[in-house]
């Protein structure tokens, strides 16, 4: 399967010669490798001539087993209450060398010692002192536990960041464990934490914050006022969703990324948990209590549970999302493709079951009724179409089977391994006469294969070829180069050589087409100054695809983009491109066309668009279909849905070169629109019980028309 354009390095001496180059392995034995090198001349480093043009095939060799170096970490954990004694036993459990470091040591109680654990007692506000002890003890990483007190998280941290700086430490993990900080008044406790972290960003030493909401365990504690003893007391509207986080998950979580992943890829990163995502309402209703209203938030007499239940009504309460404008808690930026359950499964309560949206996201889904994620808002709708709803008259047609008697080579879906332990959505998904084709949607994008430098995983591209019950669809798509893919992601470029194309060779798995570059465009239709563009100039696309072509010469290769469904600037700068391309040589053989669109709002020039590319002499596919539409969801909005969803296919009808429609998934069930689009959902053809909607009927009716 081929694999992205990866950076490596060249070897500069200091006497360099034109063009020296040094190549390095990235792949283990499982792996075969193709390099294509383009330096530039140490003389001079503007030049862009590519001076290697043939590929060469690299050895493989095993990668270096760094487990028992990471796991024999020297961690300092700061503090030794609620978070930091779970967290120390998780450490040591992981191999971690642990020092628990207090202003008195002699008064804390439990300390496993027979363990191996290490103890210090410092001043913290002696900065030589403490710089001291993380020398003596060869601190790489520190952990503060230490208090809600704003005067030592936003000064005491912050002293204790320079000791460690001074120390050598790598990593410094400050005390935050709780809401998304950023855009609280500094006089707050979540202000004080932003500010520190800001500080220590001026210190120097790289930071790594967990933001995981609400602990599940101070529930009780959470909803509780002396003035209502026993009953579930709310002070706002308790309608705002609330990040639930066990803390189990929270210390186990920290104790794995600090001992199984290199420091380097936790470097200044913010990774956010959320084990549930629910209201205060919802969860008195879970534990059957009564809910007591206040008229007031002074009449909760804790003022820390006060505070929180302030920060909660005021939108602040969801980790999966950030706030964008603190005068407007409700408007929310989606950070789930940034958040931090990297490699880590943690455990859900009965009843739940953990849904794998990507490398970066996992969430506590029920497992016996429909849970769908939205952001943060006064109200939440639901996306799932009722009994009352009008639904598909046409299901007797399958999709792909009308699709190839129509002349078109496939109707397919994307899905992902998550899904796949959903019974009866993988039976639907299996049955080969509605989909002839699949894309994993993320199980094979560069974050997943290769999550680390120098660090290929593909067995999540091959569950999704695998898990499929036989006989599977016939065709497949993955993509590689992305245009989120940028150099904050893999620690940046290594100068201006670059490894190309690292694939499994143990079995021979192909994919009819890979998506070679995606996203490449920004909206006028020039070039996103990704990585690669910012490192490599334009020719990073021309590359790719010749070493795509090398890697797999029969597949089909694609560019794709968003928002080059109808005429304008984006699609006329994606026609120059492939225009300019093949004139070139450059093996292109089809334009992805995402089609992520709104219902009541689709382009009218589809097809005059689509015919424009296809008159290039390439082929174009309809990637990653979906209508989103206002919710909640009405008759008259699935009407229109159903009449959007034919046009889009019958303007693909209507191009020759048009050859085959992809949705991005089946089912509004696992859509990925409500964690996004706030207010916005149902964007699929089936709804959230599997029950095709109106939509079917549309698409059917363009196919058979």
């Amino acid at each position: 399967m081929p694999q992205a354009i990866h950076l490596s390095s060249y070897n500069r001496s200091s006497t360099p010669e034109p063009y020296a180059q040094k190549i390095i392995s990235v792949c283990d034995d499982k792996y075969s490798c193709l390099v294509k090198l383009r330096c530039v001349d140490p003389y001079n480093p503007d030049a862009a001539e590519e001076v290697l043009t043939e590929l060469c095939l690299i050895t493989p060799r095993r990668a270096n087993n760094n487990k028992t170096e990471m796991a024999s970490r020297s961690i300092a954990v700061l503090g030794y209450g609620v978070v930091g004694k779970p967290l120390v036993n998780d450490l040591l459990a992981k191999g971690a060398r642990v020092l628990v470091v207090s202003r008195d040591i002699t008064k804390l109680k439990d300390l496993p010692l027979d363990a191996g654990l290490k103890t210090a007692s410092v001043d913290y506000d002696n900065e030589k002192q403490v710089s001291q002890v993380f020398k003596e003890h060869a601190v790489d990483v520190v952990v503060s536990t230490l208090t809600t007190d704003i005067t030592i998280i936003k000064e005491t941290q912050v002293r204790i960041g320079r000791a460690a700086k001074e120390a050598g430490v790598q990593l410094f993990l400050p005390e935050e464990f709780g809401f998304f900080p950023d855009g609280h008044p500094e006089d707050s406790m979540w202000g004080a934490k932003s500010l520190a972290a800001s500080r220590l960003k001026e210190v120097g030493i790289p930071t790594t914050r967990i933001i995981t909401g609400v602990f599940t365990e101070i529930i009780p504690w959470l909803a509780s006022t002396d003035s209502k003893p026993g009953e579930f007391v709310i002070a706002g509207t308790g309608e705002r969703k609330v990040s639930f986080t066990s803390l189990t998950d929270i210390t186990g979580y920290v104790a794995h990324i600090l001992t199984a992943l290199p420091l380097a890829s936790l470097e200044d990163k913010i990774l956010l948990l959320e084990g549930q995502a629910a209201t205060l309402r919802e969860v008195a209703e879970i534990l059957h209590k009564d809910v007591a209203n206040l008229s007031s938030f002074d009449e909760i007499t804790n003022p820390f549970v006060r505070n929180i239940q302030k920060a909660i009504d005021s939108g602040y309460g969801r980790t999966g999302f950030a706030i964008v404008n603190s005068d407007a808690p409700q408007e929310v930026v989606d950070k789930r493709s940034t958040s931090g359950n990297a490699l880590w499964e943690g455990h859900c309560v009965d009843g739940y079951a953990c849904t794998f949206f990507n490398r970066w996201y996992s969430q506590c889904l029920r497992s016996t009724t429909t849970v769908t994620s939205v952001p943060a808002s006064s109200t939440t709708a639901s996306v799932s179409a009722s009994a009352a709803l009008p639904t598909a008259t046409g299901t007797d047609t399958p999709l792909h089977a009308a699709a190839t008697a129509a002349g078109k080579l496939y109707f397919g879906t994307a899905t992902d391994n998550g899904e796949l332990s959903d019974a009866p959505y993988k039976a639907i998904l299996s049955n080969t006469t509605l989909f002839g084709q699949i894309t994993p949607s993320n199980s094979m994008k560069w974050e997943v294969t290769e999550p680390q430098r120098g660090t290929f995983d593909f067995t999540g591209g091959d569950r999704s070829h695998h898990r499929v019950a036989q006989p599977a669809p016939s065709m497949g798509r993955s993509r590689r180069v992305r245009q989120r893919d940028t150099d904050t992601d893999y620690g940046g470029p290594y100068n201006h050589c670059y490894i190309a194309l690292c694939w499994e060779s143990t079995h021979n798995l192909r994919s009819y087409a890979w998506d070679v570059v995606n996203e490449a465009l920004n909206e006028d239709g020039t070039f996103r100054e990704s990585v690669f563009y910012k490192t490599i100039g334009e020719s990073y696309i021309a590359t790719a695809f010749k070493a795509a072509r090398a890697a797999d010469p029969s597949a089909k290769l694609y560019i794709n983009d968003y928002n080059i469904d109808g005429t304008g600037a984006k699609s006329t700068g994606i026609i120059n491109l492939v225009s300019s391309l093949l004139e070139q040589g450059v093996p292109v053989d089809g334009i992805g066309i995402q089609a992520h669109l709104v219902v009541g709002t689709v382009p009218t020039t589809l097809q005059e668009n689509w015919q424009a590319m296809a008159d290039l002499g390439v082929d174009v596919a309809i990637t990653e279909l979906d209508i989103r539409m206002t919710l909640p969801v009405t008759a008259a909005r699935l009407e229109q849905q159903k009449a959007d969803y034919e046009n889009v296919v019958a303007a693909c009808m209507a191009v020759t070169r048009c050859i085959g429609i992809t949705i991005w998934d089946w089912t509004d069930k696992y859509s990925w629109v409500p964690g996004v689009f706030e207010g916005e959902g149902a964007p699929l053809p089936w709804d959230e019980n599997l029950v095709a909607k109106p939509a079917y009927d549309g698409i059917v009716n363009a196919l058979i028309s």
